[in-house]
């Protein structure tokens, strides 16, 4: 999924964001599991911008958070969680000149 864009559509197609992100969530005990799922998951929304709008959309932003918060010391989840932020809030913003201007980044 790094420089793949044909492949990042096909799997947002089949809702890998969703899978990964619960898949994380689930095993987040397990460091390996949680930075290939956040790295994907970067892949993903660097090469398809839908699926930040899935991520925006299915309100999965706390879920993510969450998953980045059993890991703060490591640099390389850090940063790929962080683009991902970066890009759901880049993305929120767009959207936002057409439509609400709610943002729902943490828990409620």
């Amino acid at each position: 999924t790094d420089k793949d864009v044909e492949w990042c559509l096909r799997l947002r197609s089949h809702k890998a964001v969703e899978r990964i992100l619960s898949l994380s969530r689930r095993f987040n005990n397990d460091k390996s599991v949680v930075s290939k799922g956040v790295g994907i998951i970067g892949n993903l929304t660097r090469n398809d911008p839908g699926c930040v709008d899935r991520l925006l959309e299915n309100n999965l932003a706390p879920d993510f958070i969450l998953t980045l918060e059993n890991y703060p010391q490591e640099p390389k989840i850090q940063l790929n969680g962080t683009q991902v932020l970066r890009r759901m809030y880049h993305r929120a913003r767009e959207l936002a000149a057409h439509g609400p201007r709610v943002v729902i980044l943490g828990k409620n």
